[in-house]
């Protein structure tokens, strides 16, 4: 491979792997009238690169991103609610059938002692007033 190809490629991956981050799939929590709501965001990179070994420097590379609104979580107590922006097909039936599976998942969590959801009247357990 040309120097200056492989030399491009590893500038736009670079350059995107420091754009990739959980942040850009999953935004920032907000508290909105005791809920969070988290965002989520498809993201989608496209990219390309050229270059000849005639004379003189031809050679270039590009790319681009997009980012589109996809669903938002919605946290308020023990309640786990995703809804979907977008309505197509398998990935919203997912996100659906992620979403209607969440009381059940924190429920054998909270019985197995995996995390503990405090109720408003409900008092903290003795490790918690230790700390």
């Amino acid at each position: 491979m040309d120097n200056t190809i492989k030399n491009n490629l590893e500038t736009i991956f670079n350059n995107f792997r420091e754009m990739i981050k959980v942040e850009t799939v999953v935004g920032q929590a907000v508290q909105i009238g005791g809920a969070t709501i988290i965002p989520f965001v498809d993201v989608t990179f496209g990219f390309g690169s050229g270059s000849t070994d005639g004379q003189g420097s031809r050679a270039g590379g590009g790319g681009g991103a997009k980012l589109e609104p996809a669903a938002v979580l919605v946290i308020k107590g023990d309640r786990v609610e995703m809804f979907s922006i977008k309505k197509d097909g398998y990935q919203a039936s997912a996100f659906e059938k992620l979403i209607a599976m969440a009381p059940e998942i924190i429920d054998k969590m909270k019985k197995d002692k995996y995390i503990y959801i405090k109720d408003e009247d409900e008092e903290a357990p003795a490790a918690d007033k230790e700390k």
